[in-house]
């Protein structure tokens, strides 16, 4: 099975690679982590793990809401051809979007392993992404993807 960071790569848009998480740096994080010696450092390495995954939701955020600014200056609402290409790149930039959220989650699960329950940060990131008008809306709009398992009941 290949691993989600491999998977991402080939998940990405073309063009907009350096927008997405940055799953191998967090990656690296985690294993410094793991060499904490003391609770403190892990701590300390535990916070600046989230503040990392932080600023990058906020760069995904910001990416997307200039991404859909664009878009909605460049539509003719009356132009039928404007419309489908307009229908076209929201889908990528609701995979954009999944693709982000997936990784979050998957590298604070990640994360989570290695640190003892007070210092789990996997509601902490939840709310970031639910809070974010920008992911939540785009991602709740997303078409279904094999990654995200079935729909949940609500």
């Amino acid at each position: 099975m290949v691993k989600f960071g491999v998977r991402m790569i080939d998940m990405q848009h073309a063009g907009w690679e350096a927008h997405y998480i940055n799953y191998e740096e967090l990656k690296l994080q985690i294993d410094n982590i793991e060499k904490c010696q003391t609770d403190e450092a892990l701590a300390a390495k535990s916070e600046e793990f989230l503040a990392t995954l932080k600023q990058m939701l906020v760069r995904v955020d910001a990416f997307v809401a200039d991404q859909m600014s664009t878009l909605q200056a460049n539509t003719d609402l009356q132009d039928a051809k404007s419309l489908h290409s307009a229908k076209s790149f929201l889908k990528v930039l609701c995979r954009y979007v999944g693709t982000n959220v997936i990784a979050a989650t998957k590298i604070v699960k990640k994360h989570d392993k290695h640190v003892q329950p007070s210092l789990r940060k996997r509601v902490v990131v939840g709310n970031i992404i639910r809070s974010s008008k920008v992911l939540r809306s785009s991602s709740s709009t997303a078409p279904p993807s094999s990654e995200a398992g079935p729909p949940r009941a609500r």
